[in-house]
C-alpha cells in the first residue's frame, strides 16, 4: 500500500516525464520542420538562380561552359543534384529523370505535369533507387520571358538532414535527462514538504484516537496545509478540553449525587433501625426531602442541557413584561439574598414588553442570579438592571463577588466547563447553569456577555433582540 508521499512522488514524476516527453517531441518536430524548410528554401533559391543563368545563357551573356560550371558550383553549395530539362516533352523527360534518379513513375509524371503548368513542386521525402536513399527535392519551371521552356529539378539526399536530426535528438535526450534529474530533485523535496505535515496530522490523529496525548504540530506555512495543521491543533485542544470536562463532570456529578444519597440512606436507615428518636424524625425527613430535591434539580439540569444541545426544544413565545419577570425571580431567591446579608440594588422601574419564552428566560435570569449570590461573599452587593436599547432589551446582573480569571472567561459558557473546580465544589453546583443559560439565549437569537476581573466582581449582560 503506497503512502501519501510515494503517491505524490510517483504522480509528480509521471506528470514531469509526460511534460518532458511532449516538449521533447514538440521541439524535435519544430527542428525537423525548420531544417526541411531551410533546405527547401535553399533549393528554391538555387533554382531561381539557375533560371537566371538560363536567361543569361539564352541572351548570350554567358557561354555553355560558364553555365555548366555555375550550375555545378550551385549544386555543391546547396549540396544538391541539379537537372535542367529542355523542352516540354514530359514523356521523354520523364524517362530521362527516371534513369537519373529512379523516382516513382506516377508521382514523377504528376510532378512534371505540374511544373510544365508553371507550378513549383516540393517533395519532402521520396526514395531514389539510383541513389539508394531518400531524397527531398524541388521542381520548378524554367521560364524565359514568362514562357515555360523546360524544368529545373533539384534534389538532395535526406541522409545529411537525418544526421543533423540525429544530433538534435541526442541533444534533446540529454537535455530531457538533465531536466528530469533536476525535476526529480525538486519533486522529491516538494512532495516531502507537502506530505510531511499531512502525514504528521494523520499519525497524531491515530494517536489521539487511541487515547494518547500528542504534542501540538508545528506550522511551517500559511497555505491550506498550514491551515489544516492549525485546525488539527485547535481540534485536538477542543477534544482534550471536552475530555477533561467530561471527566470533571463525571467527578462533579458523582460527588453531587454521592453526598445527598449518603445522607438520604443514613437518615432512612436510622429511622428504620430506630436509632433516630421519633421526635427527631420530622427534622431528618425534612433534610431527606431537601436532598431529594437537590438530586432532582441536578437531574433536571442534565436533562435540560441535553435537550437544548440536541435542538429538540421549541420556544413557547408570548408577550412578557421583563420588569415583572426579573422581580419574580428576585422574589424567588430573596431568602438566599437575606441569608447572606447581601445588598440588593434593583433598577427596572419601567415596564418593558417583548415576545419571549417566559419560563426559559426566567431560568436564564435565575441561573445567573444564583451564581451571583453563590460567589458573592456575605455583606456584598448584587445589582439587577433592565435597560432598553435601540435593538434589544438588556438584563444586567452584577455582583461584587470573587470574579472570573480573564483566561477562563471565553470558556465559562461551554458545556460542562467549571471555573476552578475546587471553587465550584466549595460553593456547590456542577457548572451547568451558564451552559443552559447560553443555549436558551441563543435560541432567542440573543447573546450573553461577561465582564469580570478577579476579586473585583462580575457583570453578566443578557441581550434579547426586540424582533
Amino acid at each position: 500500500m503506497f503512502g501519501l508521499y510515494r503517491k505524490l512522488l510517483i504522480t509528480y514524476l509521471l506528470i514531469l516525464a509526460a511534460i518532458i516527453a511532449i516538449l521533447s517531441m514538440l521541439v524535435f518536430q519544430f527542428f525537423k520542420a525548420e531544417l526541411f524548410e531551410r533546405n527547401q528554401n535553399m533549393l528554391l533559391d538555387a533554382g531561381q538562380y539557375i533560371n537566371t543563368l538560363l536567361v543569361q545563357y539564352q541572351r548570350g551573356d554567358i557561354n555553355e561552359q560558364d553555365l555548366i560550371r555555375s550550375i555545378n558550383t550551385t549544386g555543391q553549395i546547396a549540396n544538391a543534384r541539379i537537372i535542367v530539362i529542355e523542352g516540354r516533352d514530359y514523356l521523354r523527360n520523364r524517362e530521362y529523370l527516371k534513369e537519373q534518379i529512379n523516382l516513382d513513375d506516377d508521382e514523377l509524371l504528376q510532378n512534371l505535369q505540374e511544373i510544365y503548368y508553371g507550378n513549383t513542386v516540393v517533395s519532402h521525402r521520396q526514395y531514389s533507387e539510383s541513389l539508394d536513399s531518400y531524397v527531398t527535392g524541388v521542381g520548378m519551371p524554367a521560364k524565359i520571358g514568362g514562357e515555360v521552356i523546360g524544368a529545373i529539378i533539384l534534389f538532395t539526399p535526406v541522409g545529411k538532414l537525418d544526421l543533423t536530426l540525429e544530433k538534435v535528438i541526442d541533444m534533446i535526450i540529454i537535455t530531457a535527462m538533465v531536466a528530469f534529474a533536476v525535476g526529480f530533485i525538486l519533486v522529491f523535496f516538494v512532495s516531502k514538504s507537502i506530505s510531511k505535515p499531512i502525514i504528521a496530522v494523520s499519525n497524531s490523529a491515530q494517536e489521539l484516537a487511541a487515547g494518547k496525548d500528542t504534542m501540538d504540530l508545528q506550522v511551517s506555512s500559511n497555505d491550506e496545509i498550514g491551515q489544516l495543521v492549525n485546525s488539527f491543533n485547535e481540534m485536538k485542544w477542543q477534544l482534550q478540553q471536552t475530555e477533561k470536562m467530561r471527566r470533571e463532570l463525571i467527578a462533579g456529578v458523582s460527588h453531587e449525587l454521592r453526598a445527598p444519597l449518603a445522607a438520604i440512606r443514613g437518615f432512612v436507615q436510622g429511622i428504620l433501625d430506630g436509632v433516630i428518636d421519633i421526635k427527631d424524625q420530622q427534622k431528618y425527613l425534612t433534610i431527606t426531602l431537601q436532598e431529594i430535591n437537590r438530586l432532582t434539580r441536578i437531574t433536571n439540569d442534565l436533562l435540560e442541557l441535553a435537550k437544548l444541545e440536541s435542538g429538540n426544544i421549541r420556544l413557547n413565545k408570548k408577550v412578557v413584561n421583563i420588569q415583572r419577570l426579573t422581580n419574580d425571580v428576585i422574589e424567588l431567591l430573596k431568602d438566599k439574598i437575606i441569608l447572606k446579608q447581601l445588598h440588593l440594588n434593583i433598577n427596572n422601574n419601567r415596564e418593558m414588553l417583548m415576545e419571549i419564552d417566559d419560563d426559559r428566560i426566567r431560568q436564564v435570569v435565575r441561573n445567573i442570579l444564583e451564581n451571583a449570590i453563590r460567589y458573592t461573599p456575605e455583606g456584598g452587593k448584587i445589582g439587577v438592571h433592565v435597560k432598553e436599547e435601540l435593538f434589544s432589551i438588556n438584563i444586567i446582573i452584577e455582583d461584587t463577588g470573587i470574579g472570573i480569571p480573564e483566561s477562563e472567561q471565553p470558556y465559562i459558557f461551554d458545556t460542562f466547563y467549571r471555573v476552578e473546580k475546587s471553587r465550584n465544589q466549595s460553593h456547590g453546583g456542577i457548572g451547568l447553569g451558564l451552559a443552559i443559560a447560553k443555549n436558551i439565549v441563543n435560541l432567542h437569537n440573543g447573546e450573553i456577555q461577561v465582564e469580570s476581573k478577579l476579586h473585583n466582581g462580575t457583570t453578566m449582560i443578557v441581550k434579547l433582540p426586540k424582533a
